[in-house]
């Protein structure tokens, strides 16, 4: 067999490689007129026109607010269970509901009033066999079965008043709790990253947004039923009744703080933050007399009045707020 020459083997190798390898790759795109964001168009107003806009400057700051994580909330009764331990319950949603759970509740209020009648005859019955007794009148027998009488009186009496608390407040009137218990429903996945002994805030819906949110505590000690079809555990939250006038089964906002959260944070007030019809988020910032120059912000979350930033102008940039909109206008028009 004839052997080939490896000067001619690396010839050959060379020559059905692509040409595209052996020269300069060839740029696939080109971008004409490039702008960066830093020179976006500057709005420059005469002094009179800004006095006429009402133009309103706030500075960036820096600052530590809490990350908060928003959850659907109900309004529910609390109660005491017969072992002391706390646990809630929902209300009924539809007159029919109300109208039976009102019966189930004056039949319970019966079964109590009837324990508690049996129990006091029960007493009265063992007192007066244990005199019999000492008078030497009755037998130990007699004594034994009252006192069995009594004790078993008193044990339904205990049961009596249990189930009764189950069934929560009167819906008919009577003692009513001083406070409402806010449940929420937690994915169980998201019980882990939430502050477990941070108070949660509470807003009604359809709140204004003047409206101050409401501050409950967390019911620590309060059972956490679980869903394992649907991957959820139940918190509660403690909200006096005093602080607004809710409804049982009224669905609220409630604002969880989440655990680890509070690190130092560009802040901007929410005022100035412009949305344009992309989805953009910019403000305008100050930089010289009567000039304002567009900015690319974007916002983590927004506490309040403050929008949290992840990228935006450095701490110290004066922000347009009241006359950011008119600014707007004045650089792409007014909408129509």
């Amino acid at each position: 067999m004839e052997m080939k020459s490896p000067h001619l083997l690396v010839l050959c190798l060379c020559c059905a490689l692509p040409t595209t390898t052996l020269a300069a790759a060839e740029p696939q795109a080109a971008v004409e007129n490039p702008v960066k964001e830093s020179d976006l168009t500057k709005v420059i107003l005469t002094t009179e026109a800004e006095m006429r806009l009402g133009i309103v400057l706030k500075p960036a700051v820096t600052k530590s607010l809490p990350a908060e994580r928003v959850y659907p909330g109900e309004i529910v009764f609390p109660m005491a269970g017969g072992t002391g331990s706390l646990i809630a319950i929902a209300p009924p949603q539809t007159p029919t509901e109300m109208l039976k759970f009102a019966d189930q509740q004056a039949v319970a209020d019966g079964d109590v009033a009837q324990t508690e009648v049996r129990k006091t005859a029960a007493r009265t019955n063992l007192e007066r066999t244990e005199k019999m007794f000492a008078g030497q009148t009755s037998s130990q027998k007699v004594v034994d079965e009252a006192r069995s009488a009594f004790d078993l009186a008193a044990a339904a009496l205990t049961q009596a008043v249990t189930r009764r608390a189950l069934l929560g407040p009167n819906l008919t009137g009577g003692a009513r709790n001083e406070s409402w218990w806010v449940r929420v429903v937690l994915p169980a996945a998201d019980a882990s990253g939430i502050e477990p002994k941070s108070s949660a805030r509470i807003r009604p819906l359809g709140a204004t947004a003047g409206f101050t949110p409401l501050s409950a505590s967390r019911v620590e000690d309060a059972p956490t039923p679980a869903n394992a079809a649907g991957a959820t555990i139940d918190w509660f939250y403690n909200l006096p009744q005093s602080a607004h006038s809710f409804r049982p089964g009224e669905r609220v906002e409630i604002r969880i703080q989440l655990a680890g959260s509070g690190d130092e944070k560009s802040v901007v007030p929410w005022a100035a933050v412009l949305h344009d019809i992309s989805g953009g988020q910019w403000v305008y910032e100050n930089t010289a007399p009567r000039t304002y120059a567009r900015r690319r912000v974007q916002v983590l979350r927004v506490i309040g009045d403050d929008a949290v930033l992840a990228t935006g102008p450095p701490p110290g940039a004066q922000l347009v707020t009241d006359g950011a909109a008119e600014l707007f206008g004045i650089e792409f028009g007014p909408g129509k």
